[in-house]
């Protein structure tokens, strides 16, 4: 199975079973609506249960077990959801970027990573350690390559881009950025100022899609 495929079965795959009617739906988005609340908050992440969940969802525990198997599921889901929901955005914004100079793209994609990892670090941080907790690097590393993908298809799109090998260069480009957002998620203090770092995230994706 590729990974976007990996990605978009994703999200069911921490469910007892697909909600296939519009109640059962909203009901299963309500629980990860309500889960995501509890991790946000200070250890919220430590101290959230499902019985707390199902009580901010307004439903009874047994109707949240109908869908979950347990805490790490509920877990799972959130992270499982985000990801998908990040993916959909990304690919939005790049359809915005088609008639955009390269070096405007570029700092479409850049401000994306950062503003959706960087602006709740807190939030960020728990949620990474989730997908390490519930064991899933797997999925993590899939949902960058499908960010990738469609990175690749959006570059070769353009008259603009003249590196030999688009594919590579959206793989590295893509972990190249992620690379650096993971690990300011975790910086209390960044070493250099956040627009600094963006400009040269900018500069060195430039040179890199620009060469020949």
């Amino acid at each position: 199975m590729k990974s976007r495929e990996r990605i978009a079965a994703l999200y069911e795959s921490f469910l007892r079973k697909a909600p296939k009617q519009a109640r059962s739906r909203v009901l299963v988005e309500a629980v990860l609506d309500s889960a995501i609340d509890l991790i946000s908050r200070e250890d919220g992440e430590a101290k959230t249960t499902v019985q707390e969940v199902a009580a901010r969802a307004g439903i009874g525990v047994g109707s949240l077990y109908d869908w979950f198997e347990d805490r790490g599921s509920v877990l799972a889901g959130v992270v499982a959801r985000l990801t998908t929901q990040n993916v959909k955005r990304f690919e939005e914004i790049l359809a915005d970027t088609r008639h955009r100079s390269l070096e405007e793209m570029v700092d479409v994609i850049i401000d994306f990573a950062m503003t959706t990892y960087l602006k709740e670090k807190r939030i960020s941080r728990v949620l990474i350690r989730i997908v390490f907790r519930v064991g899933l690097p797997p999925a993590l590393a899939d949902g960058q390559a499908v960010f990738a993908q469609s990175l690749a298809s959006a570059l070769r799109d353009r008259d603009d881009v003249t590196c030999p090998d688009i594919d590579a260069a959206a793989w590295i480009i893509t972990n190249q950025v992620m690379g650096v957002v993971h690990t300011l998620v975790w910086c209390d203090q960044s070493p250099f100022e956040i627009e600094r770092i963006r400009r040269e995230l900018t500069r060195a994706t430039l040179a890199y899609l620009e060469a020949d």
